[in-house]
């Protein structure tokens, strides 16, 4: 991950962690493998988030799915941020349908 090359403070931090799926983590033939490394909770938590806030103040935005929603609150709370808001997107196909994916527990088409 590239955060480690980063220095100076920020009023904007935009974080997509590599989080790791447990299901299915090794089934090379599961069509929603990832083509990169993934980064265990405790990983994620531990990256010095806090040394790239501006001491002025700092909005973070955190990119995680509905698989993740209680890792990413423990990120928040780890890196000393608030929850204000959650927005969603929604994935959509070329043609402006909903992208469902393949899902864990529901087929879903979200990301937060």
């Amino acid at each position: 991950m590239q955060l480690t090359t980063l220095t100076g403070q920020y009023q904007c931090i935009v974080i997509d962690p590599p989080w790791f799926y447990r299901l299915r983590s090794n089934d090379k033939t599961h069509r929603n493998r990832i083509p990169y490394q993934p980064m265990r909770t405790e990983e994620i938590l531990a990256l010095p988030i806090l040394d790239l806030c501006d001491s002025t103040g700092c909005v973070l935005f955190l990119w995680f799915t509905n698989n993740h929603m209680l890792e990413a609150a423990q990120c928040l709370q780890q890196w000393g941020f608030d929850l204000k808001t959650i927005l969603t997107w929604e994935k959509v196909t070329k043609t402006g349908t909903p992208h469902i994916g393949t899902g864990h527990w529901l087929r879903n088409c979200t990301e937060h």
